[in-house]
């Protein structure tokens, strides 16, 4: 950044001054490339307000662009530390396009600072995450966390969005039993499950069991989970399904882990104690010892 001067007061002031509208305001920030105007503007309060969305008179709502935020986006990965700043004197707005943008710096920036995030995040998940924030910035965001040494609110973030949840518990996301709608579920476990390393299996296990407990196919003394998936091999129904994603990654995941001389993978199977996950221990079992014979290894 030493190409880049950095603004004086009086220059914020003055550039200020001349953007009052927001025509104006988005032809300066769409052009604005120094990273070292973040620290004044925010000094000034040139981020204090993003606009809230507005209710039109036939019933829609509206979300006020915010020009801003496209230079934030912009230059977080030159100045991590000063856009950090900047969001989270924002936790109370409600603004799509700031919400949209957090997930996105977050995967952008040092897992170190995209972990100062988190209270935001905490303070939106009542509300939601935003409709018009991408899926794969979601989990490109914990996955960044994951892989960046933030493992303990990488591992947070990806129950956030991979975990079933209550109706209650899932705040104004319709209601659904998952954040992640089924196509980017299905899409984006791979990623997660990559990035989650070693405690793939389990959390995904625990997100099956979860799953099949709420929708009351293993609750109390009665448990028929092992029927929601006649086939471990093979699924019947190929249009995308958080727990037919599930079973496929938690198969794969076991299997290969099994072929590396990882121990303790059945045992993680067995611990929840549901029909579904037995079910697909002894496909694991069976699939290991049917590979291994093939080969001429020895099965025991």
């Amino acid at each position: 950044m030493a190409k880049y001067s950095v603004p004086t007061p009086d220059k914020v002031q003055e550039v200020l001054l001349k953007i009052p509208t927001l025509q104006l305001r988005r032809v300066f920030y769409d052009g604005l490339e120094n990273p070292n105007w973040v620290r004044p503007l925010l000094e000034a309060g040139a981020f204090a307000n993003p606009p809230e969305p507005v209710r039109t008179d036939d019933g829609y709502i509206r979300d006020p662009y915010w020009p801003e935020i496209s230079y934030l986006v912009r230059v977080a990965p030159a100045v991590p530390s000063d856009v950090v700043e900047v969001l989270l004197a924002l936790r109370a707005s409600t603004n799509p396009w700031l919400r949209q943008a957090v997930f996105e710096i977050g995967s952008k920036i040092p897992a170190s600072e995209g972990t100062r995030l988190k209270p935001l995040l905490e303070a939106w998940i009542p509300t939601g995450f935003g409709w018009r924030t991408d899926p794969r910035s979601q989990v490109s965001f914990a996955v960044a966390l994951l892989e960046g040494g933030e493992s303990k609110d990488g591992r947070w973030l990806a129950n956030i969005l991979f975990e079933p949840r209550t109706q209650t518990e899932a705040g104004n996301s319709h209601a659904r039993t998952f954040l992640l709608e089924d196509f980017w579920y299905e899409a984006e476990l791979p990623r997660i499950c990559a990035a989650l390393g070693h405690d793939a299996l389990k959390a995904m296990s625990g997100w099956l069991a979860k799953f099949v407990g709420f929708s009351g196919h293993a609750s109390g003394e009665y448990d028929f989970s092992g029927m929601d998936r006649p086939s471990i091999r093979v699924r019947d129904d190929k249009h995308p399904n958080p727990e037919d994603a599930l079973v496929d990654a938690i198969r794969d995941t076991a299997v290969a882990a099994i072929q590396t001389g990882r121990s303790g993978v059945v045992d993680v199977l067995l611990r929840p104690g549901v029909a579904l996950l037995r079910k697909i221990a002894l496909f694991v079992v069976a699939e290991v010892m049917r590979i291994r014979l093939e080969v001429g290894d020895d099965a025991t």
